[in-house]
């Protein structure tokens, strides 16, 4: 079936070729490059009021025109599509005796220059076929808006055709290792360098290419049949080289009869090849250097007799802050980060041996003391990933219910992503380990958490529709989680933060709320998500409920996390509401668009926290039960997959009746639990996402944190004696003086938030009591009342209009 959209385009083109001939009864396209062959396709409606004939030979139009003509004066139109060159003339001749009418020309330019005005091909394109083109439509026009020029030049058109063709893009290349990476990625997906439904010389494309960044001598080497020997050459020199050993005596002894083959070649050139393959693709680096490695040993070449011993190096150098940085770094160069299946120099007890001797360093300077912390993490996280990778089947063959999954998620896995992303961007400070290489220390974590993702997502999936029908059994889904809190009785306030998943709270948020744990009592839980784990599904089940059933007594704030909105959440709590929902949205609104590490992103949340969440904790009434909870969490997107014939396709779940890869079926929606996002067509891709089953979007922390226990104010009387306790700053101070109710509440309220101003004071009033009355006399007398008592007193300052109140001793 043609594509949709590469139809909707031909039916748009025919428009365009319409108005050049408004006046005209028949329009005759010349086709010689069968952009038309789908023209059937093409709905009738695209087309009125003419009707398309395609005209194969001369004696089919006769007989046609014959047909047709005697609608031409009774305000009929016709198109004629003519695909052979030799009956145009005849078919021109004939036609403007009878009507007049001239033949238009049909080409590949035109039909896509009509698509995005602004931007214009080169002619080159009207080498190819209009078949060629209709089978990379889509991918075509993608390649072509990355080029922010009007005119595409030859050059251009070859790297977008070619692009096209094997959907990978070869607009970005610059060099020749450039040029060897793409056509050996072409291999790894293809195993030739033609694909079977494309009609086109690709050798001799690819060879332009390549032309292009001074690699044309390995076009000529794939035209030759001879890249795979070329392949092999590259990395038998480079391992010689490394180790000294590179000579056409040993190139001959490892390579046999072909090395005749290439002995033209520059043997050092190709060295300086792969150290530039290395910079741009350390994986496929490691990989061909295993293999040559491999073909050497088989030779009997000893290639590390005259290996340098970086551990004993470190051992005799402790004393040389410089020698200890060189030691850690060859170590590391040789130490098997990625788990590849190849031999390294050094194992992983050897880099603890190296730990040992830097921890015990005698002096501490800042790149020792960097490097020792960079290592113990480093090892650490080592530790967990041997065991995670070593364990695995034991470990999930143990769990037989949400408990115990819970258990080794918060314990084993939450935090490995986090922990790489603070050794990458805040402990590498020295830049021990190249980005290549951290990119395939993440690879590696993730194949491994993987496999955790998708027999927890299982797992989920076998009992989802049960929890939900059963809200209060384990686990505590969203929906649940206000029959565990007294929402109809007490005062209770909702802390819900957009976007938190668990290693958010405990790296970012909890550690704010330590001095309310350690004054209240807390229970610590955790909830799960509504699937698709999305804000419009599983936030709304936290208080949907609640806000039908008391919406009078309901206070509902959604808060943006910036200094001039501070007071927003000071006014809110001051109405003094029974149930009070405040929504920070700052994970998932950053989330979204950020292109950081995880530690990186999440360093930010802080700095925006100082700004936000003091503030909140100092605001909150001692009184209440405070709830904090998360609606999703989100999922870091490291590949995606294109997604065609779905009714709606999101970046982490997918509505369609066929199969979708790494996915579980929660009612229509195919979630995905790994580390794979979905799409359909072109658009940006988040880095951050949500909306799948993945733990560390569905697993969300719950904290219940109960009203104080102590009272914070008792009033008696006896005679002329009054007594009134009151909370300052977590300290308690007894008051010798009667107090009306106002100023009770207004005392109370000063010793939780330090300081009120007096639009505070009359709107907290007026929302208690009704009314606010004097506010400025109120305080004097106040004032009056707390010197004499002599423990407090207030501190009276005015900022502009405002009279600004803070209790002081």
């Amino acid at each position: 079936m043609t594509n949709e959209i590469y139809i909707h385009y031909l039916a748009k083109y025919i428009e365009l070729k319409k108005d050049t001939a408004p006046m005209h009864p028949i329009i005759i396209l010349r086709d010689n490059n069968g952009l038309f062959t789908n023209i059937e396709d093409i709905e009738i409606a695209l087309l009125y009021p003419h009707t398309v004939y395609k005209i194969e030979d001369h004696h089919a139009f006769r007989k046609r025109f014959e047909h047709v003509k005697q609608g031409i004066g009774n305000e009929q139109y016709y198109i004629f599509i003519v695909n052979n060159p030799s009956i145009i003339n005849k078919i021109r001749d004939f036609t403007i005796r009878s009507c007049g009418e001239a033949i238009h020309e049909v080409n590949l330019r035109d039909f896509l220059n009509q698509i995005e005005q602004g931007l214009n091909w080169h002619e080159r394109i009207n080498d190819f076929s209009a078949k060629e083109i209709e089978k990379v439509f889509e991918r075509l026009l993608m390649y072509r808006k990355a080029i922010p020029k009007k005119n595409i030049n030859r050059e251009e058109t070859d790297l977008i055709l070619l692009s096209a063709i094997y959907d990978m893009d070869a607009t970005k290349l610059s060099d020749l290792a450039d040029c060897y990476i793409y056509y050996q990625n072409i291999l790894d997906v293809y195993s030739t360098n033609k694909p079977l439904d494309i009609e086109i010389n690709l050798q001799e494309l690819i060879t332009k290419v390549f032309r292009y960044h001074n690699a044309e001598f390995v076009g000529d080497i794939i035209g030759k049949g001879l890249f795979e020997l070329f392949d092999k050459t590259i990395w038998i020199s480079l391992v010689l080289k490394q180790f000294n050993q590179l000579t056409d005596d040993n190139l001959q002894k490892i390579m046999g009869n072909d090395y005749k083959e290439l002995k033209d070649l520059d043997y050092f050139e190709l060295v300086t090849l792969a150290e530039r393959i290395e910079r741009k693709d350390k994986k496929l680096y490691l990989q061909k250097r295993d293999q040559a490695e491999k073909l050497i040993r088989k030779s009997n070449i000893s290639l590390y007799q005259k290996a340098e011993d970086y551990v004993l190096f470190v051992r005799e150098n402790q004393d040389s802050p410089s020698s200890i940085i060189t030691g850690i770094r060859n170590v590391l160069k040789d130490f098997n980060l990625e788990g590849a299946k190849r031999l390294y120099r050094y194992s992983f007890e050897d880099l603890k041996e190296v730990f040992s001797i830097v921890e015990g360093v005698p002096y501490q300077i800042n790149s020792v003391q960097n490097a020792q912390r960079f290592l113990k993490s480093l090892i650490s996280w080592f530790d967990n990933i041997f065991d995670l990778e070593g364990n695995s089947i034991n470990l999930i063959n143990s769990i037989s219910d949400y408990n115990q999954w819970l258990q080794l998620i918060t314990e084993k896995l939450y935090d490995l992503e986090y922990e790489l992303s603070e050794i990458r961007y805040s402990l590498d400070s020295e830049s021990f380990i190249e980005s290549k290489r951290y990119e395939a220390l993440e690879v590696r974590m993730n194949n491994i958490l993987n496999v955790f993702r998708k027999s927890f997502a299982k797992f989920v999936e076998d009992h989802y529709k049960h929890w939900v029908e059963h809200g209060s059994e384990q686990p505590i889904l969203n929906h649940s989680i206000s029959n565990f809190i007294p929402v109809k009785t007490g005062k209770v306030v909702y802390v819900i933060f957009d976007g938190m998943r668990y290693d958010a709270w405990r790296k970012v948020v909890e550690p704010y709320f330590k001095s309310l744990f350690r004054e209240r009592e807390v229970s610590y839980g955790h909830s799960l998500a509504m699937l698709p784990s999305i804000t419009s599904l599983s936030r709304e089940a936290i208080y949907k409920d609640i806000r039908s059933t008391y919406s009078s007594e309901i206070n509902y704030i959604t808060k943006s996390e910036s200094e001039a909105r501070k007071q927003e959440v000071k006014d809110s709590l001051l109405m003094d509401k029974r149930i009070n929902i405040l929504i920070f949205n700052m994970f998932d609104r950053e989330g979204h668009t950020s292109t950081q590490g995880l530690s990186v992103f999440y360093k930010r949340q802080k700095e925006v926290f100082e700004a936000s969440i003091r503030e909140l904790i100092n605001t909150l009434p001692h009184d209440a039960h405070i709830v904090i909870a998360s609606d999703h969490g989100f999922s870091k997107i490291n590949h995606y997959i294109k997604i065609d014939d779905a009714s709606q396709v999101k970046s982490r779940y997918v509505v369609s009746r066929n199969k979708v890869p790494d996915s579980i079926q929660i009612g229509d929606y195919k979630l995905s639990y790994t580390d794979k996002g979905y799409y359909h067509g072109g658009g940006e891709r988040d880095l951050y996402s949500h909306g799948g089953a993945s733990f560390e979007e569905i697993v969300l922390p719950f904290i219940h944190i109960k009203p104080k226990r102590s009272v914070q104010n008792t009033i008696g009387s006896t005679g002329k004696n009054y007594s009134f306790k009151l909370n300052v700053r977590d300290s308690e101070v007894n008051l010798s003086l009667s107090l009306n109710k106002k100023e009770k509440v207004i005392l109370e309220t000063l010793g939780r938030t330090n300081q009120l101003t007096t639009r505070d004071i009359e709107s907290m009033l007026i929302n208690k009591f009704g009314e606010a009355g004097m506010v400025d006399g109120m305080m004097k007398r106040l004032n009056r009342k707390l010197v004499k008592s002599g423990e407090l007193k207030l501190d009276i300052s005015s900022a502009g209009e405002i009279i600004v109140y803070k209790l002081i001793r």
